[in-house]
């Protein structure tokens, strides 16, 4: 009887190494196509990284051709306006319904 028990241990044990190598197979497998995926998914960043820096060149240089003679050049910044601080408005008659605001933005790469 000893005899008999030993070996349904041992295989009860073979059996469970069996299935942890197949898990351990099945987590391989599955790890793969995630990263896979994963580099998949990178590349279409890129590629939608490149045709926007695409974009923003080819907006840049019309600007250039068509408004730098009227508004300056894309690479020109504004100056802060300078305000006197007498003439400062209290913020009491401030109306903020109406009004303009002017700001340029400028990008850096």
């Amino acid at each position: 009887m000893e005899a008999s028990g030993y070996h349904l241990n041992l295989k009860k044990r073979r059996n469970r190494e069996r299935r942890s190598k197949s898990e351990a197979y099945e987590r391989l497998m599955m790890l793969r196509s995630r990263i896979k995926e994963a580099s998949r998914l990178e590349n279409v960043v890129d590629e939608e990284e490149r045709k926007e820096d695409h974009e923003i060149a080819s907006f840049r240089s019309y600007w250039e051709r068509c408004y730098a003679d009227c508004y300056g050049s894309f690479e020109d910044t504004s100056k802060p306006i300078q305000s006197n601080s007498n003439s400062m408005v209290s913020p009491r008659s401030i109306n903020l319904t109406k009004g303009f605001a002017s700001f340029k933005v400028t990008l850096c790469f």
